[in-house]
């Protein structure tokens, strides 16, 4: 198995990027860029997933079912406390909001970035996304592994320009019709951002060769 600590040092950088993004008093092009080092966060995602499974799928080994649960403890326990948490305070500080029962079982579900932007814990969104790329790799990554290089490559390219093209002609609706919910739809939806993952997967699947 591949080792992936040399990620570490980018993985850092990265995450300075977003806190500064969203946080520093000095803006400049570096820092007002900084939100999109959340998608080199999901193109490292990708790329780790198949580091860490390419022996079980090459051996027939991979299972699908071991897979979701391996992830969803991985990630969920920390998820769940910091949204219950989240709420606490929320109640404890704002007005009380009747929308919040009506989302609240997308965000137990880590489902909310699937159907509407924001979360309750705002970072939950990119952990909901996350979710939504563990689901597709449990369930594609054995047809996509038995795909010819040249097949995969034509596969990853065709989806990385449909989606900049959805991206693109969406974005100009919302900025024509000043569309705040379909702007952030846009920034945040997993069905956008997910073939960013899948390109880590590729170039993570090229390593392994």
């Amino acid at each position: 198995m591949l080792y992936t600590s040399y990620l570490y040092p980018l993985r850092f950088i990265a995450s300075i990027l977003v806190v500064l993004f969203h946080y520093s008093p000095v803006r400049n092009f570096v820092i007002n860029n900084g939100g999109e080092a959340v998608n080199f966060f999901y193109l490292i995602s990708g790329y780790v997933m198949i580091i860490a499974y390419t022996d079980k799928i090459k051996n027939n080994k991979f299972s699908i079912r071991n897979f979701l649960i391996n992830r969803i403890l991985r990630i969920y326990p920390a998820y769940f406390l910091a949204l219950v948490l989240t709420l606490g305070a929320h109640y404890l500080t704002k007005p009380f909001l009747s929308s919040i029962w009506s989302r609240f079982s997308f965000e137990v579900l880590m489902i909310q970035s699937w159907f509407y932007p924001g979360s309750m814990n705002y970072p939950g969104w990119s952990v909901s996304n996350e979710f939504f790329f563990y689901i597709t790799f449990a369930f594609l990554i054995l047809p996509f592994a038995l795909l010819r290089r040249n097949k995969k490559l034509i596969l990853i390219v065709s989806f990385l320009i449909l989606s900049l093209i959805v991206s693109l002609v969406f974005s100009a609706i919302a900025n024509d019709q000043n569309n705040m919910l379909l702007k952030g739809y846009m920034t945040q939806s997993p069905l956008i951002r997910v073939i960013i993952f899948w390109t880590g997967v590729y170039i993570g699947y090229l390593h392994t060769q």
